[in-house]
């Protein structure tokens, strides 16, 4: 059975990728509900996303990620 434990090659490749995240502007939010097929899971408003949005890249930072 082979081993699940990371390699050093393994773990700097993760450690060196980068996260591409979506970013809205206000003026598209309305657009992106409009067009969303899970909207029940989407925040109910701009602002609201923004929040969850900033606290989100924080914590991934925190984990060393590259966003």
């Amino acid at each position: 059975m082979p081993s699940k434990k990371k390699t050093s090659d393994q773990a700097s490749s993760q450690a060196d990728m980068a996260i591409g995240v979506a970013w809205y502007c206000r003026e598209e939010w309305g657009r992106l509900l409009a067009v969303s097929v899970d909207r029940e899971r989407m925040e109910e408003t701009y602002d609201e996303w923004m929040r969850s949005a900033r606290r989100t890249l924080l914590e991934m930072k925190g984990q060393g990620a590259h966003v």
